[in-house]
């Protein structure tokens, strides 16, 4: 994953208010209608934001936030789609960690997540992702 292209995206308003560093812009957000572990145990419904920075990933489900720094915590981001049709299709983006981290489950961890963005955001995150790979 060449996270090097976030530094040259415009920037994004950040909608859901996510503190960010100084030299940190968000360059994509979303509502999501629901996250998960790698394992989908649900962290999130759809309450739950994404945002992505040109340095971090942060997910809010409205009472707690995950937020993992791209070049220390994430291996990369890809597509799953079931390939079905109309109300049998499934479409999520794994996030695959390096490490495996706490789901916020007690005794629960995990080595990735999965996050169901929007449907009217999907072709907008799959370009980003393409300027990514």
């Amino acid at each position: 994953m060449n996270i090097q292209v976030l530094e040259s995206l415009p920037e994004v308003i950040n909608k859901y208010k996510e503190n960010l560093e100084a030299d940190e812009i968000t360059v994509f957000t979303s509502k999501l209608n629901a996250f998960g572990t790698d394992k989908d145990r649900t962290l999130g419904g759809p309450e739950s934001t994404f945002t992505l920075t040109n340095k971090r990933i942060i997910v809010n489900n409205g009472k707690g936030t995950w937020d993992f720094d791209l070049m220390d915590d994430v291996i990369g981001i890809r597509k799953y789609d079931n390939g079905k049709k109309f109300i049998m299709r499934t479409v999520y983006y794994v996030v695959d960690f390096k490490e495996e981290v706490e789901s916020g489950i007690p005794g629960a961890f995990m080595k990735g997540m999965h996050l169901y963005l929007d449907k009217k955001n999907i072709a907008l995150f799959d370009e980003l992702l393409q300027k990514l790979i």
